[in-house]
């Protein structure tokens, strides 16, 4: 056995070399016998990714929505709402103080009544001349008063405007440009949209000052002719002298 191998040996040496010299074939077929497998899988994997891709995109969009709800949603930290009530019962208070009749006065029918009466009335008082006189002081008391109580009212809505008023106003402006969501913005136009009814409100109570004052130089006007009026009746009306002799004087 020991030869045997010792042959063997330099022929398995000689059959190498033999093998080492042959020339290399510049072509070789390479068998892949799993191709179409890998590519099915690469495919899947392909498509596993654009999946994934496509689920990151929403739950980005998901994101966004929320984070734009929770703005959209989000309240101002406080409101401010005007004081336009306030500043009417101030003017309301100034005109319940005039001597002169007022809208804004609690028995406006007493005073009526009390003032002024009806031409029927002075014809059976029969004013004479100290009456006409009294007569005339009240109707030019209650002119007076009437329009200097007109006039603080109209200063008085004058400084509410330039004060109060004003920096309500320009307190909305910045809540405007400041506003942030829908739901902001919208407070702030509820805001805006109840301050233009404030105003109208205030306007309106400004008409009334004006009504007022016309009622009361109307009224007056009425009062002073029914008093002369009657004053007139009773002075032109004839005497009835006694009878002496036989005559009438």
């Amino acid at each position: 056995m020991t030869r045997s191998k010792a042959k063997l040996a330099p022929m398995l040496v000689v059959a190498a070399a033999l093998t080492l010299a042959l020339p290399m074939s510049r072509a070789q077929t390479v068998f892949c016998t799993n191709c179409s497998t890998e590519l099915t899988q690469l495919a899947n994997n392909i498509q596993l990714v654009d999946q994934l891709a496509r689920q990151v995109e929403l739950v980005r969009e998901a994101i966004a929505q929320t984070a734009n709800l929770t703005l959209n949603t989000q309240k101002l930290t406080g409101q401010e709402w005007s004081g336009a009530i306030a500043e009417i019962r101030k003017l309301s208070e100034i005109l319940a103080q005039a001597k002169s009749l007022s809208f804004a006065a609690s028995d406006l029918g007493a005073q009526f009544a009390k003032k002024y009466g009806d031409y029927n009335a002075y014809v059976s008082q029969q004013p004479n001349a100290d009456a006409l006189d009294a007569r005339l002081q009240q109707w030019s008391e209650d002119t007076n008063d009437s329009v200097l109580t007109t006039l603080k009212a109209a200063g008085l809505s004058a400084r509410q405007i330039e004060g109060d008023e004003d920096s309500y106003l320009q307190g909305l402006e910045r809540r405007a440009e400041t506003a942030e969501g829908r739901m902001q913005a919208i407070q702030v136009g509820n805001q805006i949209a109840m301050a233009a009814a404030r105003q109208t409100q205030k306007l309106r109570h400004i008409m009334l000052l004006q009504m007022q004052l016309l009622a009361g130089f109307v009224q007056r006007q009425s009062d002073r002719e029914a008093t002369e009026a009657a004053a007139w009746r009773n002075f032109s009306k004839p005497l009835d002298l006694p009878a002496g002799n036989g005559r009438r004087y």
